[in-house]
């Protein structure tokens, strides 16, 4: 009598095993996506601090004609539609005038960063943030928000956001 697999046992441990691998990689997946949605929610944070710190600093602009301005502030500007989000300087000659709000023609625009694909903001309370030196103050665009929230998500529905108080407080949620 010959020992060994038959043909029926050989066949339901290929579809097991194929059953699992795909669980796996269905999985692996998910994950991959979930960690891309914590890292990109964790550089929004971070850019929100470094745009603060800048203003703190009140680091130098370089305008596109290449004129050197020693800027109002800096803010953070949310372009929904095309998934990004733009640090912009007010480069305004009179501080206590000026709106703060980015130009629309981008003219003091400093970078532009783009979400990670395929994500996407999935809600904003606030159009741009400002931070004015030196405390700073704080200015939501619109004005009447006194914290913020950014919300980016994944096409499997997870989602992560970053909020941000009137005293330039900056978390992950």
């Amino acid at each position: 009598m010959a020992k060994g697999f038959t043909i029926i046992e050989m066949l339901v441990i290929i579809g097991v095993l194929t059953l699992l691998s795909g669980l796996l990689i269905l999985y692996s997946r998910t994950g991959e996506l979930t960690s891309v949605l914590l890292r990109e929610s964790a550089k929004i944070a971070s850019n929100l601090n470094r745009v603060k710190n800048m203003s703190l600093t009140t680091t130098e602009f370089v305008d596109q004609t290449g004129k050197i301005i020693k800027p109002c502030g800096y803010g953070v500007f949310f372009d929904k539609t095309n998934n990004q989000y733009i640090i912009f300087a007010d480069s305004n000659q009179n501080c206590q005038t000026s709106s703060h709000l980015r130009p629309v023609d981008g003219s003091s625009d400093v970078e532009t960063i783009a979400l990670t694909s395929p994500l996407v903001i999935d809600f904003t309370m606030i159009d741009q943030v400002f931070f004015l030196p030196p405390d700073p103050t704080v200015f939501f665009e619109p004005q009447s928000i006194t914290e913020a929230e950014i919300r980016i998500k994944a096409p499997n529905g997870a989602a992560m956001g970053v909020k941000i108080n009137k005293t330039g407080q900056v978390s992950t949620f």
